[in-house]
């Protein structure tokens, strides 16, 4: 079963440590606005916030891709998990939400490990990437989908600082379980300055990163202002939006392994472009019926499902990339859509002041056009083997 889905011992090992780290930030990621809101902060300090983790997250991946295309991928990805285990409990040292922003800077600084997850899993996945790459990557998703419900009970009776602390533990753990991982012997690569932007000119690379980048920007002009808007505008309580977390991120979690074999057969074009229409409708029954616990159930199962096709973004990544600059070309991927998830959440805030619906309705209105730029000018797609 495991050899199906393209994973060995090391990557079995890797998943199972992204899952433990999911779960931890599962506890207090779907409440995190609300934590925000608890010390004092506005819809503008949420966006402020997800810009600051954004910009970190953009600045720390591109020496993260260089460090990792120079030497091994493992210390990068030891030293990457174990600076971020002391951010929640930063969070709690905080008495108002500016103090949020060292926390915020160490967890998404420690972002340099991501290209090395990436170019671990292109490594040892072989001919089976579209599938392991996507199962990699939701274990963090499925390690979150209990995360959620959890965090949901445990905020009304240990309050958040109780609940940072067991993240603190949790992070802790999957760092130490991936000491264990092994890696094969690569020939050190020379960098040369002009290296750093040889993935920017890649014919084949560029109409990949322009999706992620469209992908990303779309996404965090809304992702962070659904809790809020579920809580002033649905009247949900804690526990309905911890369930609704969950089964998002389950979908997501399930549905990643049947897009990579759906990829196999078909290309990557005709998924994305169908997760992007999915995400739209989805996002749409948000602001439709925000008080039907059903539709939203039902919003939050498609937003999932759609969403774990933009995985398949990384994929091609993957495959195109040139030997010896994987990590780079990674590092490239995430430091572009981190910078425009970053820029989009302020503007995603202004529009939520003005309008509550306002930030979703506009990223169904992009995703629904993205999906017919998709499908009417397919990129080149690398040739993906079963």
């Amino acid at each position: 079963m495991l050899a199906r889905v393209g994973l060995n011992q090391n990557l079995l090992l890797l998943t199972t440590a992204l899952m433990f780290w999911g779960l931890g930030f599962g506890l207090y990621g779907v409440f995190w606005p609300l934590y925000i809101e608890r010390l004092g902060g506005t819809p503008p300090a949420i966006g402020l916030l997800t810009m600051v983790g954004g910009l970190a997250t953009a600045a720390a991946v591109l020496p993260g891709g260089l460090w990792t295309d120079r030497g091994r991928a493992k210390p990068v990805l030891v030293w990457g998990w174990a600076v971020a285990v002391p951010a929640p409990l930063l969070f709690i040292w905080a008495r108002s939400w500016p103090w949020l922003l060292p926390g915020v800077l160490l967890y998404f600084g420690s972002s340099f490990s991501t290209p090395a997850v990436q170019a671990y899993v292109a490594a040892e996945a072989g001919r089976k990437l579209s599938v392991a790459y996507n199962v990699v990557m939701a274990a963090f998703a499925l390690g979150a989908v209990i995360g959620p419900m959890l965090g949901g009970q445990l905020v009304p009776r240990v309050g958040y600082h109780g609940v940072f602390r067991v993240s603190a533990g949790l992070y802790a753990l999957s760092t130490v379980m991936l000491l264990p991982l092994t890696e094969r012997p690569r020939a050190r690569v020379p960098v040369e300055p002009s290296a750093l932007v040889r993935p920017l000119r890649d014919q084949r690379l560029r109409p990949w990163l322009g999706i992620g980048v469209l992908l990303a920007a779309a996404g965090a002009l809304a992702g962070p202002y659904i809790v809020p808007f579920w809580r002033s505008y649905g009247g949900l309580s804690l526990q309905d939006i911890g369930f609704l977390g969950a089964l998002t991120t389950l979908a997501g979690a399930m549905a990643s392994p049947l897009w990579g074999r759906v990829a196999e057969r078909r290309g990557l074009a005709g998924p994305v472009a169908a997760g992007l229409a999915a995400v739209a409708g989805g996002l749409s029954l948000i602001w439709l019926w925000p008080r039907n616990r059903g539709v939203q159930a039902a919003s939050a199962f498609i937003r999932g499902t759609g969403g774990a096709a933009h995985g398949l973004v990384g994929v091609a990544v993957g495959r195109v990339a040139h030997g010896g600059q994987v990590g780079l070309s990674y590092a490239w991927m995430n430091a572009l859509m981190e910078v425009a998830g970053a820029l989009a959440p302020y503007p995603g805030a202004l529009l939520y002041e003005w309008r509550p619906s306002a930030p979703m309705l506009v990223t169904s209105l992009v995703f629904v056009l993205a999906t017919v730029a998709v499908l009417t000018r397919e990129p080149r797609p690398p040739r993906l083997s079963a």
